[in-house]
This record gives C-alpha cells, sequence and structure tokens, in this order.
C-alpha cells in the first residue's frame, strides 16, 4: 500500500474533506478542507490589533492541524529507518 492513503484516510476523519493531488513525479498536494456547521462556525472573523483574525476558523482547525501534524510526523519518521 502507498503511504499517501493512511494518511488521507486519518485527514478525512479529522477534516470534512481530504484529498491528495500529484503536482508532479515527485510532490503531491495534500488538501483539507473544513465546513461551517451550527456547532462550528468557521465564518467568525474580523480586526484586533488592526490585523484580520479568523477566529472561528483558527479556534476549529489548529487542533485538527496539530492531530494530523503528529502522524504526519510519525510516518515520515518510519519511512527513514
Amino acid at each position: 500500500m502507498e503511504i499517501s492513503q493512511p494518511i488521507v484516510d486519518y485527514a478525512g476523519y479529522l477534516f470534512d474533506a481530504a484529498g491528495i493531488t500529484q503536482l508532479s513525479e515527485t510532490d503531491n498536494l495534500l488538501i483539507l478542507g473544513l465546513e461551517s456547521t451550527p456547532e462550528r462556525n468557521l465564518d467568525e472573523f474580523g480586526y484586533a490589533d488592526s490585523h484580520f483574525q479568523m477566529r472561528g476558523y483558527e479556534k476549529m482547525s489548529i487542533p485538527s492541524y496539530h492531530r494530523f501534524s503528529i502522524l504526519f510526523i510519525a510516518r515520515v519518521l518510519m519511512l527513514n529507518r
């Protein structure tokens, strides 16, 4: 089995949409997506201290990205053994 499939499968568990596309012979692009729901408002945004902030997206996506990055690092370490 190709190493990318377990990564996409786990990403699909953490995100509403997950896919992979091949950019070149050696490069792939992982695409992750979340959608707004009544329980998860990603559309909460505005300015704070003169900086644009996407609070809803940051609040909901950062935990998923963190869990996913742990898996990704573990897979890379397994490949480099």
